[in-house]
């Protein structure tokens, strides 16, 4: 038994949210071959108005809204498990905080009381200096 979730709802077009306890999960499936992760909520928006998922269809765009919880790593691990290892990147800002990001997706936050190996050894950061972000592509210093 289990409940079919459909992330390109019509009726939920700002996405999904992942379950806090997201064990639950039996199998993900997807014919998407690239997944985005989003270090900032803010970035995330942008990218859906501006048809971000529309332009690089099939894509799954992703933020855990900051710093990488348990939840959004281990439903990315489940992704990559079940849906052919699709291409995982990280967009996040160019600095300390952003390359933790980053280096958490890939190897976990590295404080051992995991109890399961949710890293992503393979992602693919894409790392922005904010004044790039602010010249090139129009955004705040308040949005990166």
């Amino acid at each position: 038994k289990g409940c079919w979730i459909d992330g390109m709802d019509p009726l939920a077009p700002r996405g999904r949210s992942i379950a806090p306890a997201c064990a639950h999960l039996v199998r993900l499936e997807s014919s998407a071959r690239t997944v985005l992760i989003v270090e900032k909520e803010t970035v995330f928006y942008r990218l859906l108005s501006e048809g971000v998922l529309e332009r690089h269809r099939p894509l799954i765009l992703v933020t855990a809204k900051g710093f990488p919880d348990l939840p959004t790593r281990y439903f990315l691990r489940r992704l990559r498990e079940d849906c052919r290892s699709p291409t995982m990147l990280v967009l996040t800002d160019f600095d300390p905080h952003g390359l933790a990001i980053a280096a958490t997706y890939a190897f976990g936050p590295g404080s051992g009381w995991e109890h399961e190996d949710v890293g992503l050894p393979d992602i693919v950061p894409i790392a922005i200096a904010p004044a790039v972000a602010e010249a090139e592509y129009g955004l705040a210093r308040g949005e990166t």
